[in-house]
């Protein structure tokens, strides 16, 4: 970009916001100076936006042209990546769930052993036999098995809904772009019956006209 071009858009930079800081709105003939200055303006916006495209353009063409031939290069190796880090999980998943119901098994199987002994000794007290002491219930101790993994992995926290009725509505937010598409809708379907009314009723909201200024 030479200088000489930057200047030139500088210059008009310059002019368009003197243009705007001269402008006085009293009356209604500065109203309408006003409403010129601003068309005049907005065409300058533009021009400059236009100049900044014809710029960046060729770049952003070749940028993305970059950026694709990368991402296709690198597509296989990420979906064989995901597939493997899939296959790693479920496998992990899977040896965690078997190591958790063999330790649930082996506590089961000491609790029953234990009732045995128990009952065993209550059934010798009923009968009259000697003993010094019922000895207390004791349950065995587990020894928890376990794997060795040599996998990496990081615990991130993450949420997920169990009864959104429940959800304080500070936590619930509008999905406004449903909401924008089923207004656009209406405002078409009135513009083709020629009303000046939408017919969209949504309980909680209200839909209304705002004016917005244009100088083009």
């Amino acid at each position: 970009m030479e200088t000489a071009e930057i200047q030139k858009i500088e210059d008009q930079r310059n002019d368009l916001v003197t243009m705007a800081e001269l402008q006085h709105v009293n009356n209604q003939s500065d109203a309408d100076e006003a409403n010129d200055t601003l068309i005049r303006i907005t065409a300058g916006l533009k021009e400059i936006e236009k100049k900044r495209l014809s710029f960046t353009a060729p770049i952003n063409k070749s940028l993305r042209e970059i950026n694709q031939t990368f991402k296709d290069m690198t597509a296989p190796v990420e979906k064989a990546k995901r597939g493997l880090t899939q296959r790693l999980m479920e496998w992990r998943a899977s040896e965690q769930r078997k190591i958790r119901e063999e330790n649930e098994r082996l506590a089961e199987e000491a609790r029953k052993k234990d009732e045995t002994r128990r009952k065993i000794q209550e059934a010798h007290a009923a009968k009259g036999h000697e003993i010094t002491e019922l000895e207390p219930t004791k349950i065995l101790e587990v020894t928890p098995l376990s794997v060795t993994d040599t996998t990496k992995v990081r615990k991130n926290w993450d949420f997920k809904i169990i009864d959104f009725s429940k959800v304080s509505d500070e936590y619930k937010q509008l999905n406004s772009v449903m909401v924008r598409k089923l207004m656009m809708d209406a405002v078409k379907k009135a513009h083709e019956e020629e009303k000046e009314e939408i017919d969209l009723v949504i309980e909680g909201l209200e839909f209304y006209q705002k004016e917005v200024p244009i100088f083009a």
